[in-house]
């Protein structure tokens, strides 16, 4: 019963996706993606020598978790990589047009149809599916067809459905995935009452990629001075946090204020100018870049946080934070606004008080105390240091497993 109740739930969902692709450009570009796939059905080309692995990503923010999955796979094995996307967002981001191992798809809506002509035609030896992606139809089709699978940087808590109402329906197509990779151990705890094989708590594989982010950007000496003024950047700004970051400029006269937005539209930009008094627009950083700065370069976020001195991460007063992780890296505190409770990363690095949450009704002493307490910010940057060390490399565990199943170089 429920299997028919969900399928018919998705066959709504995908007619009101459609509708809505006749005048929303999000919807139009995966109605269109996901047709453009199902004619790539038939150019396929499989060698008998050759493997596929599919990994698969719901957004943007997915595909940088997998990216060192991706990155090891190319390095260490001669398997083919498809990967899968349902936003466009996702799809449109990623670039592999160098790569001529990596396809990229459309997975198409979860119906049992679709999901068996999708793998029918790809024929992936191995799925590896990116965090809280619950494709129940995709799970049935991979467990009927014997095809391994893995979960990794799954967040569980104990308020998802599927765990306050632990059901058959759930619990069978579950079993697909021959082991699921957890962020922390809570996660853990929520899974053992729906799932039975092996769970391993790994952590984000975000911590592999942003250390990897460090790595390369310190190899080619990207590191400007800015005369040893004070630096604090602002990490993907929505409106919702003006009220903090007029604040943060106010105490910090002096500093150089860099500011991400969220939305690069121009409209967005120019009402942030508005509202940020002697603010001026920006394409990119350099070293002579002063005072209150919009940047408006697409990418360069992440490698901005390596002149920081401070960070303030936007969301935290609207859907939630922006990756922390990002700036965390470089061994610098980080305060985001009140809504990070479904970031883990972000509450283990509060507990370690590398980072701090704000109110919006009123300030924190910290946030305008932290650069003149040189003592704390060094043990911040200790603490920090040891939580991106190589031993505690999520994609090590991973890795370890997927020699198990894919065919690697010796």
């Amino acid at each position: 019963m429920i299997a028919y109740l969900y399928t018919g739930f998705i066959f709504f969902y995908s007619l009101i996706v459609h509708s809505l692709s006749f005048f929303n450009d999000k919807a139009k570009d995966r109605v269109n993606g996901v047709k453009r796939t199902k004619v790539e059905y038939k150019n396929i080309d499989f060698k008998e020598d050759s493997k596929t692995i599919l990994i698969h990503c719901a957004s943007q923010g997915e595909h940088e978790q997998a990216i060192p999955i991706i990155r090891w796979i190319l390095a260490n094995s001669s398997w083919n990589i498809l990967l899968s996307f349902f936003s466009p967002s996702g799809y449109n981001y990623a670039d592999y047009t160098k790569e001529s191992r990596i396809t990229k798809a459309y997975l198409p809506f979860d119906l049992p149809a679709e999901m068996n002509a999708f793998v029918d035609a790809y024929q992936p030896s191995l799925v590896i599916i990116i965090k809280n992606e619950w494709w129940w139809n995709l799970l049935a089709c991979l467990n009927k067809k014997g095809i391994s699978a893995f979960l990794v940087s799954a967040t569980i808590r104990k308020n998802h459905y599927f765990i306050r109402l632990p059901l058959s329906f759930f619990k069978d197509r579950l079993a697909a995935f021959n082991k699921i990779f957890v962020t922390n151990h809570a996660s853990k705890e929520s899974l053992t009452c729906v799932y039975k094989n092996e769970i391993l708590v790994s952590g984000d594989t975000r911590l592999d990629q942003v250390t990897y982010i460090k790595q390369n950007l310190s190899e080619i000496g990207c590191k400007f001075t800015f005369n040893k003024t004070t630096t604090i950047v602002y990490g993907s700004v929505w409106q919702s946090d003006l009220k903090i970051v007029k604040r943060i400029v106010r105490h910090y006269p002096s500093a150089n204020h860099l500011i991400y937005p969220h939305k690069l539209n121009e409209s967005n930009v120019l009402k942030l100018q508005e509202a940020l008094e002697n603010s001026k627009l920006i394409s990119s950083i350099t070293e002579h870049s002063s005072g209150i700065s919009i940047v408006t370069a697409m990418g360069e976020l992440k490698s901005a946080y390596n002149y920081a001195d401070l960070a303030y991460i936007g969301g935290g007063f609207g859907a939630g934070i922006h990756n922390v992780l990002e700036a965390a890296v470089y061994g610098i505190p980080t305060f985001f606004g009140s809504n990070y409770k479904k970031a883990a990363e972000a509450k283990e690095l509060i507990d370690m008080k590398c980072a701090f949450s704000l109110s919006e009704k009123k300030d924190s002493e910290l946030l305008f105390t932290i650069l003149q307490q040189e003592k704390a910010l060094k043990e911040i940057e200790k603490k920090l240091k040891s939580y991106f060390s190589p031993k505690n490399s999520p994609l090590s565990i991973i890795s370890k497993e997927l020699v198990k199943k894919i065919d690697v170089h010796v």
